[in-house]
């Protein structure tokens, strides 16, 4: 028999979390994000096919609930990171990006990727109310 033990030296760790008031917020959010959209309907051209995307300065535009959003996002991931400062003094700060796609029947994103990222979130403000296929997050 060979002696064998797993290293998860680069494993994925996936947090799933509901946003409080969510229902609430998405109001807010949808109408930021559609205000966002006729002022600039063309967007940028990213990984969206058929889609808009936004650009990716929301937290700029997308109003207190898209800040508050960010805040849960990072407070979520912060206790899963390891600060090796002495005296455990959290010495990192959370530098983040928010953009927002629409993607009518029949768009998508591509596989893409977030260079630089140590956390990538994903939130669905409207999934435009289906039951079952449509909204999939796919993760390689």
């Amino acid at each position: 028999m060979i002696e064998q033990k797993r290293l998860d030296l680069f494993s994925t760790p996936v947090l799933k979390a509901i946003f409080p008031d969510y229902q609430s917020a998405n109001q807010s959010l949808l109408g930021a994000i559609n205000a966002k959209r006729a002022v600039d309907p063309k967007g940028i051209d990213r990984s969206n096919q058929g889609g808009w995307h936004s650009d990716t300065d929301m937290l700029h535009w997308g109003g207190p609930e898209a800040n508050r959003l960010a805040e849960f996002a990072t407070s979520l991931c912060a206790p899963h990171l390891i600060d090796t400062h002495a005296g455990g003094k959290r010495d990192f700060r959370f530098a983040c990006e928010m953009w927002a796609n629409t993607n009518p029947p029949g768009a998508q994103n591509d596989y893409h990727c977030h260079p630089g990222a140590i956390w990538s979130a994903v939130y669905y403000v409207d999934n435009g109310g289906r039951e079952g296929p449509g909204g999939e997050l796919i993760l390689q």
